[in-house]
């Protein structure tokens, strides 16, 4: 049986900001949302790539991702956590993945990945962890795949159009069309 929760006032719309959620995971007890926030300005509407964490009856936080996109399509779509890091997947005119510290909410690494969107798609970049590492599937219209490494982000093939990935232990799952695939993430 499902009960609906009370929404914690950080996670509402308000006047001329429109949030969306687009993927859920967990650190520990705190949930992570990510999403975007969307601003009637002046000039027209601005796209801001968010993420938000928290904890059932507690206090939420709200971090904008930043991005060197000057306009066009800017969100998070993905997100994978280890400890109290999270790693957030996205697209800002191409894939782009920031990590973030739940421990003081702080964006570290931002970095573009290849690809260009794929032709009239709102691309959705999803993002996993694989042997301690992250994997994020781009589905770019070149459909690729970038693991982390200790020198910096690493290519590789990936299925087109995939929906969901799935780390488990050095082996990545891919769930693409009607189709489970499998593939062992590279050693850096």
């Amino acid at each position: 049986m499902w009960h609906q929760l009370d929404t914690p006032a950080a996670l509402h719309s308000a006047n001329r900001v429109v949030l969306g959620f687009t993927a859920v995971a967990a650190a520990g007890s705190t949930i992570v949302l990510v999403g975007d926030s969307v601003q009637a300005t002046e000039a027209g509407a601005v796209q801001t790539p968010a993420l938000f964490y928290g904890t059932l009856g507690g206090d939420w936080h709200r971090v904008d991702l930043p991005v060197q996109a000057s306009h066009g399509l800017r969100h998070a779509t993905g997100v994978a956590c280890a400890g109290t890091t999270c790693w957030v997947a996205g697209w800002a005119e191409h894939p782009v993945v920031w990590e973030v510290s739940l421990a003081d909410g702080a964006v570290g690494e931002t970095t573009t990945l290849t690809g260009d969107v794929p032709g009239g798609d709102d691309p959705s970049a999803i993002v996993s962890i694989v042997d301690g590492r992250p994997l994020v599937v781009t589905n770019a219209a070149i459909p690729a795949a970038a693991v982390r490494c200790t020198n910096g982000w690493t290519s590789v093939t990936a299925p087109a159009q995939a929906t969901a990935v799935l780390g488990l232990g050095a082996d990545a799952y891919v769930v693409a069309g009607d189709r489970l695939w499998q593939a062992t993430v590279p050693a850096c």
